[in-house]
Formats: structure tokens, sequence, C-alpha cells
């Protein structure tokens, strides 16, 4: 009776026609055409378990496929987000060069300017023709490969150290950025207020904050020499007055803070 629920069963229920039609496995259909039919035929479980287990093994051989791809991809993509960043680096490198040559120019020739600025007639002082650039010119940083690389999860894909060294490069732009904001809006205010004669004025200000303005270029630059060291490229040789310059300025940097200080209260009117 058991024999014969199990065929009926088969039969009304299984839609043989339609299994035979449907079935992803020969193996499969064969099975539920003798069931169907016969069904005190002996099966054969070994090939069906067999079947089994490799179409179970071929799902799981594709989904590792797909993800070791996966992987191939992300790591490519980390690969030209990286290139893309050398490549900015090396740029923004050349462009602070620039600018701190421009700058040493300034702070040398004003130096000659400055013991005799006081007392002496407008002729002699410094005039238009020295500052070709601007009172200072600091170089345009760009971050636009770094940025897009966070956007678009390379980063989480790049070395740790290698995502930490950049940071800390990066971060060294944007405190030269923002010091290059606050110096421009210092010297167009006094530029407004009292034109350049205020700016001439004050020559030793405009030394001393041209001096911060290299010393940060100094800076900037030892930070792209150690990127590029630790990719393992060549760096640009920095420039010798870095060396040379770097420890006269770091013992100066208390005064020059204190009259940076009292120039910009000055100009905003406040005491100093």
């Amino acid at each position: 009776m058991a024999v014969l629920n199990v065929s009926m069963f088969l039969q009304m229920n299984w839609r043989l026609a339609l299994f035979k039609q449907e079935c992803y496995s020969e193996l499969i259909c064969l099975f539920l055409h003798t069931m169907a039919t016969n069904p005190t035929t002996r099966i054969a479980w070994m090939p069906l378990f067999l079947e089994a287990f490799f179409v179970v093994l071929g799902v799981v051989l594709a989904l590792g496929a797909n993800e070791w791809r996966e992987q191939i991809n992300n790591a490519r993509h980390a690969d030209r987000a990286l290139e893309g960043i050398q490549e900015e680096l090396r740029a923004n490198q050349a462009a602070v060069t620039s600018a701190l040559h421009y700058h040493l120019h300034l702070a040398d020739t004003l130096r000659y300017f400055i013991p005799r600025a006081e007392g002496t007639p407008p002729a002699q002082r410094p005039d238009n023709r020295l500052f070709s650039r601007g009172f200072v010119s600091p170089a345009t940083v760009l971050s636009t490969a770094w940025d897009v690389a966070n956007v678009t999860d390379a980063v989480g894909y790049m070395d740790y150290n290698d995502v930490l060294l950049l940071s800390r490069t990066y971060a060294s732009q944007q405190s030269y950025e923002h010091q290059a904001e606050q110096v421009g809006q210092l010297i167009y205010t006094r530029l407004f207020d009292e034109g350049h004669q205020g700016i001439y004025g004050n020559l030793a200000n405009l030394q001393d904050i041209i001096a911060t303005f290299w010393y940060r270029e100094c800076q900037l630059l030892a930070s792209y020499d150690e990127a590029f060291t630790h990719f393992g490229q060549a760096p640009p040789a920095i420039p010798s007055a870095c060396r040379r310059s770097v420890a006269a300025c770091l013992c100066a940097k208390n005064a020059r803070t204190a009259r940076l200080h009292i120039w910009a209260k000055s100009s905003e009117g406040l005491p100093a």
C-alpha cells in the first residue's frame, strides 16, 4: 500500500511531463520517471549524491571565483588611485618649489631694505617690480586625486602604512592652504586700508610673513620627499636653502610670531 501511495503521489502531483521539460538534471528526471512508473525499481543513489556534490562544488567555486575577481578589480582600482595620487604630489612638489624660490628671493632682497627703510624717501624703498607675483605667492596645491580615492573607497584597499603617510602629507597641505588664506586676508585688509605704503612701512613684518611661508614650504617639501622615498621613487632634491635656514627660522619663531600678532592687531584697529 505504501508503494502504491508513492506511485500515485508521483503520478498525480509531480507531473512527470513537466519535470521532463523543466528539471535541470537528467539524473533527477530519470529518478522521478522511475519512481513514477516503477516504484519497486532499485535506485542507484551514488550517482545522485555525486551529482549533488558537484552541483554544490560548482556553486562554491563560482562564488569563490567572483570574490577573487572582485579582489583583483579592487586591487587594480587602488593601484590606479595610488598612481594618480603620486602624480598629484609631484605636481604639488613642483608648485611648492617654485613658490619657495620666490619667497626666498623676496626675503633676501627685503633684508637689504629693512635697515634703512625708516627715514628714507619712498623712491629708495622697494616698489611693485620686486613683488612680481604679489607680496606673497603661495603655491596652489591640489588634493583632487586623494579626495576621489576616498570617495570611491579606493583608500580602503590600499596598504595601511601608505594611507597613514598620505594622510599626513595631505594634512600638511591643508595647514599650508589655511595659512595662505589667513595671510591673504591680512595683507588685503592692510592694502585696502592703507594702500601699498602701508605694506612698505612694515617691511620687517612682511619679511617675517614671507619667512613663515618658505619655512612651511620647506616642511611640505620634506613631507613629499618622505612620501616619494616610501614608494620607492627617487625624490627631487630639496633646495639647499631649506637645509641651511630651518634652524635659524626655528630660533626666531617666537619673536616673529609676536611681531605678526602685533601687526594683525594694528590692522584690525585693536590694541596689541
